[in-house]
């Protein structure tokens, strides 16, 4: 009787984490807060229900074991990753700001990685998948930050330019590099300009 009750809530725990964090379909048109985007699926989620979840995640070490989250991809499913917390500040600051990292790998599909982040009001991610080497991203697209967009990194127009880095260094000459002084020169020089 015991195992019964046990199996039981377990079962409607696990259940319960997989509906606290269901991402619903939106239908309505939407207007983007980053018009370079190409939408191909967006949701809405209860973002406090699966930072809930996260909030249990261990950092990746021995006898580690993850927290198992359900997240959009660009072919439309959502897919099941098992992930770690994966903090890039300080404890002390990231409990401050009630900030998050994780990263993980896809149970669906092994071939995927996930990094994403979350704040009070914020959730973004990357899926990188190893076989097709595409990245695909997950950001609120809307001024409320209520609708996530799912699209892939090489959906994001860069105007027809490609980046190319403008800032002005000039060369120095062999001559004028070998021109710097010996340490016990410098030193000498400093004590003349101090008497």
């Amino acid at each position: 009787m015991k195992k019964k009750i046990i199996l039981t809530l377990t079962f409607t725990l696990t259940l319960a984490g997989i509906q606290a964090q269901r991402w619903q379909p939106v239908s309505e048109k939407i207007e983007p807060i980053r018009k370079e985007v190409k939408i191909l699926y967006a949701y809405k989620m209860d973002l406090n229900s699966l930072r809930a979840i996260l909030k249990n995640a261990p950092e990746a070490g021995k006898d580690a074991v993850p927290v198992e989250v359900s997240i959009p991809t660009t072919d439309g499913r959502i897919e099941r990753f098992s992930v770690y917390s994966s903090p890039v500040m300080e404890k002390s600051m990231a409990d401050r700001y009630q900030l998050g990292s994780y990263s993980g790998v896809g149970l669906d599909s092994p071939n995927k990685q996930i990094k994403f982040s979350t704040a009070p009001n914020d959730f973004q991610s990357m899926i990188f998948d190893t076989n097709t080497g595409k990245s695909e991203f997950i950001e609120p697209v809307t001024k409320d930050k209520d609708i996530y967009a799912v699209f892939f990194k090489s959906d994001k127009p860069q105007d027809g330019k490609t980046f190319e880095c403008t800032t002005f260094e000039p060369q120095i000459p062999k001559k004028k590099g070998k021109q710097v002084l010996p340490l016990e020169k410098r030193n000498k020089q400093r004590k003349k300009f101090l008497r």
